[in-house]
């Protein structure tokens, strides 16, 4: 089950040093009320993603293109195109996933760490994630971006993974990038390109029949 999720997604260790162009925030009182803000108004969310993912057997990175889509109330779908036709869905408690012609329903409520990295996923775009128990934050700022820095403190996220960074474009407050890294030494990069704010998304396209 874990397998299947980090594959849908959502590191070598990735340290603030490799990050350039970035300093400690100036005003993180001024970010959260934004972040928290532009949260509150985010209904749905629509965009290109292109994920990459760096493996530490393999010399070449794998990288992957396709839509996600996001509305409130934990509806999130992420559709791989290419190079493979692979489709990830959480509606609430549940996850469907289509992958070769292969229907697959599970519960996040049967896996805690399946459930802490949806909320994780989820908590990315709504906002959520500054008010989470389950990390250790730091926030730095570039000219065009904020980043947050979040180490694991949840026993069973910092199992699998020693660092998340997000990025938070300073034009709208939504999420730009995910970086994840894992306790393995792999790394995946998660980037948002070309979103939509509050389009209308019907319900159906968070179900698989």
């Amino acid at each position: 089950m874990f397998k299947l999720f980090i594959f849908t997604l959502l590191l070598a260790p990735l340290f603030l040093k490799a990050q350039t162009g970035f300093a400690p925030c100036k005003d993180e009182v001024s970010f959260r009320k934004h972040y928290a803000d532009a949260s509150k108004k985010l209904n749905t969310l629509k965009c290109n993603f292109v994920q990459e993912k760096s493996i530490s057997m393999l010399k070449n990175k794998l990288v992957s293109y396709g839509e996600f889509s996001f509305k409130k109330n934990a509806m999130l779908r992420m559709e791989f195109k290419q190079p493979y036709a692979y489709l990830f869905i959480l509606n609430g408690e549940n996850v469907y996933i289509l992958d070769n012609q292969k229907k697959t329903q599970v519960s996040t409520g049967s896996n805690k760490l399946f459930k802490k990295i949806s909320q994780i996923t989820v908590g990315s775009v709504n906002g959520d994630i500054l008010s989470s128990g389950d990390f250790k934050s730091r926030i730095f700022e570039s000219e065009n971006q904020y980043l947050l820095e979040l180490t694991p403190t949840n026993k069973e996220i910092k199992g699998f993974f020693t660092l998340f960074h997000i990025f938070i474009g300073k034009s709208d407050n939504l999420v730009d990038k995910i970086e994840m890294s894992e306790t393995s030494g792999d790394k995946t990069v998660l980037t948002f390109k070309e979103k939509q704010i509050n389009i209308p998304l019907s319900d159906a396209l968070f179900n698989l029949k």
